[in-house]
């Protein structure tokens, strides 16, 4: 009786270990930006981690070297492309001194008791800074990657895409720190490398890839809207320019 007990107990046992393997390989569906997007882990051992990925431009598998941090992304068995990934720690980024040699100078206080600022530690070196004259006119350091820092007085005209430009920002740090909060920093710093290197394309291939190299699909989908976030804040960029 005492045996039949015990391998009744190991049976259950194994039954409730099981469910979160399947639950974390099993097929999921997500929607983006209107899109339809079904993703899988269809391997997950201590070499490789392959996703099966799928939208309207069609289904594609990621496969990740745990070993070497390579990501390949295939389309119908065909290799798409591949690139070794390489973690990026987090940079802040810097509050540029403004000078009255920047464009678009505005005489009055340099600090004024009203302003904000905000900014991407870890992806795309994202960056705004608002300021409020006492003669009420509005003041704007903005950053996109590498690019130069330009200051500029908010006028009728560019109010639009300057205001565009802040809340893609926003959006993209928001996205960032939900990454941070499900993966931890290494994550984010991995996340970070893939969205730095060549891979390239759209939903399903972005999400494959960043689902390929850890975390959940909640985290990646985080951060493929990090990186729209951050192709959003380019468009206003550059018509400000």
């Amino acid at each position: 009786m005492k045996k039949w007990i015990s391998s009744l107990l190991t049976l259950a046992l194994t039954f409730m270990m099981a469910v979160p393997a399947f639950a974390e390989t099993g097929a999921q569906t997500s929607v983006i930006n209107g899109e339809t997007i079904t993703t899988e882990i269809i391997q997950d051992d201590a070499q490789y981690r392959i996703v099966e990925s799928s939208d309207s431009t069609g289904t594609y598998t990621t496969k990740f070297n745990k070993s070497t941090n390579e990501v390949s992304v295939y389309k119908e068995g065909v290799l798409q492309q591949s690139e070794v990934i390489t973690p990026i720690e987090p940079t802040p980024t810097p509050d540029p001194l403004v000078t009255k040699d920047s464009p678009s100078y505005i005489t009055g206080p340099t600090d004024s008791a009203a302003y904000t600022e905000k900014g991407t530690d870890y992806w795309f070196d994202l960056y705004y800074k608002v300021t409020f004259y006492e003669n009420e006119t509005v003041g704007w350091k903005i950053s996109l990657s590498d690019q130069a820092y330009p200051y500029y007085k908010e006028t009728s005209t560019n109010r639009d895409d300057l205001e565009g430009f802040r809340e893609a920002v926003n959006t993209a740090e928001t996205k960032e720190d939900t990454v941070l909060a499900l993966g931890g920093a290494s994550l984010a710093s991995l996340y970070a490398g893939v969205l730095s290197s060549g891979i390239t394309g759209g939903l399903s291939v972005i999400v494959g890839a960043l689902l390929a190299v850890g975390g959940s699909l909640t985290a990646a989908v985080a951060g493929f809207e990090a990186f729209d976030a951050n192709r959003d804040a380019e468009y206003y960029y550059y018509r400000l320019k």
